[in-house]
């Protein structure tokens, strides 16, 4: 791949456009399955999304940071790509299930790329802690790194938030659930 990226000579200049330019269309059948769409601008995302991965995740300039969400989910792309390259963080992209190969792929993860944030939905700690209730896995791998965990998509269930700070004591848990 990096060869290919070095080898690349063409390059696309910036195209100015006005804040209320779309950025992009999401549609959503949502509950009642009739598609709607909704048009997000590029100044008003960027304005919100630079001051939610400050003020709500603490990412800064430099910060790596990892999202288990889907990508094609409005929060994957949003939390993933957009948020954390505004900011000038590095984002990690992972496409999988988060327990294969086995319960600890998120926290191996944290510990190869030393992330500072981690962005998961309570589903996805549900489904860790349901393979790995005694959070062994956790212990496994080094993430001294690791100061945050962000959780939305739904509310986090007590039992959830008390398994996330039995094994990730030293970690702030924010479950902001939007």
């Amino acid at each position: 791949m990096r060869a290919l990226i070095d080898a690349e000579t063409e390059v696309a200049e910036p195209v100015m456009v006005p804040s209320n330019h779309p950025l992009y269309i999401l549609y959503t059948s949502g509950t009642t399955g009739d598609p709607k769409g909704v048009v997000r601008d590029h100044g008003g995302t960027t304005v919100a999304l630079n001051y939610a991965m400050d003020n709500n995740f603490n990412m800064q300039a430099g910060t790596n940071y990892f999202s288990g969400a889907d990508l094609g989910w409005i929060v994957g792309h949003t939390i993933i790509l957009y948020g954390p390259l505004i900011r000038g963080s590095n984002t990690v992209i992972f496409e999988g299930k988060p327990i294969l190969p086995d319960a600890g792929i998120l926290w191996k993860i944290c510990d190869k790329y030393n992330i500072e944030g981690l962005f998961i939905a309570p589903t996805t700690v549900r489904e860790i802690k349901r393979v790995d209730s005694e959070g062994e896995k956790v212990h496994d791998h080094d993430i001294t790194k690791l100061v945050s965990i962000n959780m939305a998509g739904e509310r986090c269930d007590p039992d959830t938030i008390n398994w996330l700070r039995k094994n990730l004591p030293n970690i702030c848990i924010n479950d902001n659930w939007w």
